[in-house]
């Protein structure tokens, strides 16, 4: 494609940004926090099984931790922009070190509301990381090496993501449950450990004397003014709703029925992982005029994936679908935050990217349960059809903004050098 183009020779190297003393120690915390999330899910599963909780527990669990995420995240960006980041992330990682750790004293003798209490917490803990994190980079970083720290971010969580379930399934078997769990907690201890060192230069401006709901509705506003970002949030709201609850949920049900089963679900969820590994990779040595377009166009090999499940292609088009899918998917991410990065003022981007957070997360549940109450056998190919013409046109009619097609108001919040 003629928008791209190799990162030009001197430019610097994906991992240019790790020379920053501050941003290695960032983004080691980071690193550590995401190599203990998929151990909690697959150890609480066994948990609750050993304790003999039921679907119903684990359902309650996973539930609880989701709600919170969900309803904590704008308090989070808040939070971010009202006090120094570094320490909002190391509360939030003691906050999930010491709701695993509970869990682990009181496993022998405690009930799935009280696991879903804990869970809960954890969720809290992740409302407040993420949007700190996001929002702490562009601080420690000149603008010419955020691409690139968004994508070693993205391979590090991608990693994480793509390798975690299968060594956390070996740590629950060699160790147990409860032990997991602890080592789990141990990551995010050592993450507090790094994110102590950063060395962040002061705390957001523009807070002082604000309640924290007149700063929630203040972040609200500045994402309104720049309306390219106030659509590819609504965007994404749809997409996660309308297109991806659909592969959520239907995935499953299509590889149980006729791709051979559990083997043909692992393969196609590892396809995109791994895809989205690559993509991560690509993301940080892209160099692009019109990154709008780009990205948005970076979407489009999940609506093939989607009509390939419809139509019944065979598993090998499924898995190179699956894979150019995960590559897209991850791209979109690492230019779009890399965007918003330099969009806004330092002292807005908790909440920007809060409220940003809350748009991939809010139809999702929503959209799931709708796809389950619709799809069946029969109407399974009608519901991923439909999802796939969703997903091209929620990515293709924004480009006809030019703040969408260059991911930039035409008058910049601010300028960075």
């Amino acid at each position: 494609m003629s928008e791209l183009k190799a990162m030009a020779p001197g430019s610097g190297r994906v991992v240019e940004p790790l020379r920053n003393r501050d941003f290695l120690l960032l983004w080691t915390g980071q690193t550590l926090s995401a190599v203990g999330d998929p151990v909690f899910p697959v150890a609480i599963a066994f948990l609750v099984m050993d304790r003999h909780l039921g679907v119903a527990g684990l359902g309650a669990v996973f539930a609880a931790r989701s709600f919170a995420v969900v309803l904590a995240v704008l308090f989070g960006g808040v939070l971010a922009d009202r006090f120094k980041r570094k320490h909002v992330m190391i509360g939030a990682d003691l906050l999930r070190a010491g709701a695993l750790l509970g869990i682990v004293l009181l496993a022998n003798s405690a009930g799935a509301a009280l696991v879903s209490t804990f869970a809960f917490v954890i969720g809290l803990g992740e409302a407040m990381f993420r949007p700190a994190y996001s929002a702490l980079v562009p601080t420690l970083l000149p603008a010419a090496h955020l691409q690139m720290a968004n994508s070693l971010t993205s391979v590090s969580s991608r990693t994480a993501a793509f390798v975690g379930p299968a060594l956390a399934g070996v740590l629950v078997a060699v160790v147990g449950p409860r032990t997991s769990l602890a080592i789990d907690a141990v990551t995010f201890l050592a993450s507090v450990l790094t994110l102590w060192k950063v060395a962040e230069k002061s705390r957001p401006a523009g807070t002082v004397g604000q309640s924290l709901l007149a700063q929630a509705r203040e972040g609200v506003r500045v994402i309104l003014r720049r309306r390219w970002v106030a659509i590819e949030i609504g965007v994404s709201a749809l997409q996660v709703g309308l297109s991806l609850a659909p592969w959520l949920v239907l995935l499953p049900v299509i590889a149980s029925g006729w791709l051979g089963g559990e083997s043909a679900y692992g393969t196609l969820l590892t396809a995109m992982g791994g895809g989205a590994l690559i993509g991560a990779l690509v993301a940080g040595r892209l160099r692009v005029r019109s990154t709008g377009v780009v990205a948005c166009l970076s979407l489009l090999p999940f609506s093939l994936a989607l009509t390939a499940l419809a139509v019944h292609a065979p598993l090998p088009v499924l898995v190179v679908l699956h894979v150019v899918a995960g590559m897209g998917v991850e791209i979109y991410g690492v230019l779009w935050v890399s965007a918003v990065q330099l969009e806004f003022e330092p002292a807005v981007l908790g909440r920007v990217f809060a409220v940003d957070e809350l748009g991939s997360k809010v139809l999702l549940p929503l959209g799931m349960v709708v796809v389950a109450a619709l799809a069946d056998a029969r109407t399974s190919t009608v519901v991923l059809l439909v999802a796939a013409v969703v997903n091209v046109l929620t990515s293709v009619l924004p480009l006809v903004l030019r703040d969408v097609r260059v991911f930039a108001s035409s008058t910049p919040v601010v300028a960075k050098s």
